[in-house]
Protein backbone atom coordinates (compact mmCIF):
# COMPACT_ATOMS: atom_id res chain seq x y z
CA UNK A 1 0.00 0.00 0.00
CA UNK A 2 2.80 2.55 0.38
CA UNK A 3 3.65 2.39 -3.36
CA UNK A 4 -0.39 3.73 -3.40
CA UNK A 5 0.07 6.32 -0.58
CA UNK A 6 2.95 7.81 -2.35
CA UNK A 7 1.53 7.74 -6.00
CA UNK A 8 -1.83 9.51 -4.95
CA UNK A 9 0.58 12.26 -3.07
CA UNK A 10 1.30 11.23 0.04
CA UNK A 11 4.34 10.55 1.80
CA UNK A 12 6.92 8.76 -0.33
CA UNK A 13 7.01 5.40 2.16
CA UNK A 14 7.86 3.27 -0.47
CA UNK A 15 10.74 4.99 -2.16
CA UNK A 16 12.38 5.64 1.11
CA UNK A 17 12.31 1.86 1.89
CA UNK A 18 12.51 0.16 -1.66
CA UNK A 19 14.12 2.66 -4.17
CA UNK A 20 11.91 4.03 -7.08
CA UNK A 21 8.67 1.90 -7.76
CA UNK A 22 9.90 1.33 -11.21
CA UNK A 23 5.89 1.00 -11.97
CA UNK A 24 5.57 1.67 -15.66
CA UNK A 25 8.96 -0.27 -16.66
CA UNK A 26 7.03 -3.37 -14.95
CA UNK A 27 4.25 -2.75 -17.00
CA UNK A 28 5.28 -1.77 -19.90
CA UNK A 29 5.10 -4.84 -21.66
CA UNK A 30 1.46 -5.71 -21.17
CA UNK A 31 -1.18 -3.66 -22.83
CA UNK A 32 -3.99 -1.71 -21.12
CA UNK A 33 -7.62 -2.76 -22.71
CA UNK A 34 -10.77 -1.34 -21.64
CA UNK A 35 -11.42 -5.15 -19.84
CA UNK A 36 -8.13 -5.27 -17.87
CA UNK A 37 -8.35 -1.54 -16.60
CA UNK A 38 -11.90 -2.34 -15.74
CA UNK A 39 -10.51 -5.57 -13.57
CA UNK A 40 -7.97 -2.89 -11.83
CA UNK A 41 -10.83 -0.57 -10.59
CA UNK A 42 -12.76 -3.64 -9.56
CA UNK A 43 -10.08 -4.51 -7.27
CA UNK A 44 -9.16 -1.47 -5.99
CA UNK A 45 -12.75 -0.75 -4.84
CA UNK A 46 -12.68 -3.96 -2.80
Amino acid sequence: MDVLTQLTGGQPLYSEEFGPSNMRMRHMFFEITRVRAKAMHETFLK
